[in-house]
């Protein structure tokens, strides 16, 4: 009998230890894979910011590109910015560019003289920061707002750039609304 015992004995502790190891090597396995799957994750997202990064660092620069030919096109060469007729030119630019929520164009006052926003026209921008800045502004630099949410929800990025008479002199600004 105390054969039959120590071989119960040696059966239980044999098994007890196959037990043990697979579970010591099940649990190896997790870890080893959640490991490889955070590795996995951040490889993941710093693509992911790259990319994203590349596309604003696109969106602005082409925003600025078009902020700034619409500034030269505008009243440097008719007049000033209320006596334009913006319509057709915003339309076009707006018509080429991805990315965009609306183009504005507001008077020396803050008026919106223009907008591919039909409903904005006549609102005052006197105290917006863009308008503030780029009025106040005699350098011709673009300049990015505070980004604000629109009615449906959406993330906007305002970009400005200053309108210049003939003569050189502030006649309004012109601004893009980006949807990154």
């Amino acid at each position: 009998m105390k054969a039959d015992a120590r071989l119960k004995v040696a059966i239980a502790v044999v098994v007890g230890g196959v037990l043990l190891m697979g579970a010591t090597l099940r649990a190896l396995d997790l870890a080893w894979r959640r490991e490889s799957g955070l590795d996995d994750a951040g490889r993941r997202a710093v693509g992911l910011a790259r990319i994203s990064s590349q596309y604003l660092r696109e969106l602005f620069a082409v925003t600025d590109s078009s902020l700034r030919q619409l500034a030269l096109v505008g009243p440097r060469a008719t007049g000033p910015a209320a006596a334009i007729d913006w319509t057709p030119i915003l339309k076009a630019s707006r018509a080429g560019m991805t990315g965009i929520g609306a183009l504005t164009v507001t008077d020396t006052d803050g008026i919106v003289r223009a907008s591919t926003i039909v409903g904005i026209l006549g609102a005052s921008r006197r105290d917006d920061y863009l308008f503030r800045q780029l009025a106040g502004s005699a350098t011709d630099d673009v300049i990015a707002g505070t980004p604000f949410r629109t009615l449906s929800g959406q993330l906007s990025i305002p970009m400005g750039r200053r309108l210049r008479n003939s003569e050189g002199d502030f006649a309004g600004i012109v601004v893009a609304t980006l949807i990154p």
